[in-house]
């Protein structure tokens, strides 16, 4: 939470479906948040915004507030982009 505001993340899944049921249990979760203040807060990497503004269509607002890229110091993991939907920001815990 921050400000009263839900942060759903990191989720990972398999295919936008997947997605879709997470984010729709996760939301359910906030009920009494959402009813004060009706925003959540997503983090898709920036190959992810898109899609995911496409699939939220007719069912939420969309608001692009900031750009997010992995930055990497030593290696790249590995890892399917496809599958991320959300990650964390390590600043919520500074």
């Amino acid at each position: 939470m921050s400000n009263g505001t839900p942060i759903l993340a990191p989720i990972y899944c398999d295919s936008n479906g997947s997605f879709l049921a997470v984010i729709t249990e996760l939301l359910s979760c906030f009920n009494e948040q959402l009813k004060k203040n009706s925003t959540a807060d997503l983090r898709p990497t920036s190959l992810k915004t898109q899609p995911i503004t496409t699939l939220l269509e007719g069912a939420a607002k969309v608001f692009k507030k900031t750009y997010n890229s992995p930055q990497f110091t030593k290696f790249i993991p590995e890892h399917d982009a496809d599958k991320i939907y959300s990650v964390a920001d390590l600043n919520l815990w500074i």
